[in-house]
């Protein structure tokens, strides 16, 4: 009860004052797609900032300076929504508007920072990005399919910023980070996914690559499926090959990382074009939240691009991995000019993202 008082007291701090910019992180997990755009207006120094997480973890609660506002809400994100004032709000947040996060009629414009690279219309609501007025696109393939979504809906032109992902950039230099090499498993967390599935016989096969086998369940999965995610830390407990990772960002994970296993999850493209290397697909199901996404007529950038990331194995036929494992781990660097060549060929470069910060300070000029 104490807490939620003092939660109350500072939602009424949040709401009683007008930002430049608001950030909104969802947890820790988030902060390093929003933190570029934080930390650069933070050195700017003349702007009303306020963070927002609803994330203990957060560690931007953990770098508070003079001036800048950081409050962790949960139970009053509802009512504070609603009533938030500034110039701009920043959030890797789909759905806004859909589900009880209101927008404020005094925040003048709400921006989207995507926290993957898949693509907009197959993986997520159908509405999800409706009520954005900017979305700052990783490639030329998120403002296409933004384009056709308004056209096939009928509403307003949102401003498309060519932004890029910042993240590759960490990534591409997180071998300094690295720590003991590993296979990395690291799912999706929709219904069909391998911790849903498949990961028991899959973990058997991957264990006899004779390399630590890291796992890292998505933040939805462990927020949506306690049982399942309890059982996988039993599991893990069971053998000393198995490893969880809990860490709040990517960048050590797939510094360290020989081979990463997934299905659907956008960490494919992250570690295909980050780190140069091949990925082994686990063949499950596609993930689609939008029934109508063929309606705008654009092949999701994962599904494209997924026969020239690595090598797909069926998860009726698991007992095929470790050749295929084994295939990838041996032939990795034969992969790397031709990542190269995919990423220049989707999304924008990493100089692109100095857009995304004069669009921010253009609406405080």
């Amino acid at each position: 009860m104490i807490g939620f008082f003092h939660e109350y007291r500072n939602s009424q701090k949040v709401v009683a004052r007008e930002y430049n910019f608001i950030f909104y992180s969802e947890g820790a997990h988030y902060h390093q797609y929003l933190g570029h755009l934080w930390d650069a207006l933070v050195e700017l120094k003349k702007y009303s900032l306020c963070y927002i997480t609803s994330d203990a973890k957060d560690p931007v609660l953990s770098q508070q300076r003079d001036g800048i506002d950081v409050f962790c809400l949960r139970s009053t994100l509802m009512f504070v929504f609603p009533r938030l004032r500034a110039k701009a709000m920043v959030l890797t947040m789909p759905n806004l508007g859909l589900h009880g996060y209101k927008r404020s009629p005094k925040v003048g414009k709400y921006v989207y920072v995507f926290h993957a690279l898949v693509s907009s219309h197959q993986q997520y609501h159908e509405q999800a990005f409706d009520h954005y007025d900017a979305l700052f696109c990783c490639g030329p393939y998120h403002e296409a399919e933004a384009r056709k979504a308004e056209s096939l809906r009928g509403f307003a032109p949102r401003t498309l910023v060519p932004y890029g992902y910042p993240l590759l950039g960490a990534i591409a230099q997180g071998p300094v980070l690295a720590g003991e090499k590993c296979v990395l498993v690291a799912p999706s967390w929709h219904p069909e996914g391998i911790l849903s599935t498949c990961i028991e016989p899959l973990l058997e096969q991957l264990l006899t690559l004779a390399l630590p086998v890291l796992i890292r369940p998505h933040p939805e999965f462990r927020k949506r499926e306690p049982k399942k995610m309890a059982s996988l830390e039993a599991m893990i407990r069971r053998n000393a090959q198995l490893r969880l990772d809990t860490a709040p960002d990517v960048l050590t994970t797939l510094a360290s990382a020989e081979l990463l296993v997934t299905d659907r999850s956008g960490i494919a493209l992250e570690y295909a074009f980050g780190r140069k290397r091949p990925v082994l697909f686990i063949d499950t199901p596609p993930k689609v939240y939008n029934k109508n996404f063929g309606l705008v007529g654009l092949e999701p950038v994962e599904d494209r691009l997924r026969p020239q990331l690595g090598v797909c194995v069926s998860a009726q036929k698991l007992t095929e991995v470790p050749s295929a494992a084994r295939f990838l781990l041996t032939n990795a660097e034969d992969w790397r000019e031709k990542m190269a060549a995919l990423e220049a060929a989707t999304i924008y470069s990493l100089d692109q993202r100095v857009n995304g910060i004069a669009y921010l300070t253009g609406l405080s000029s």
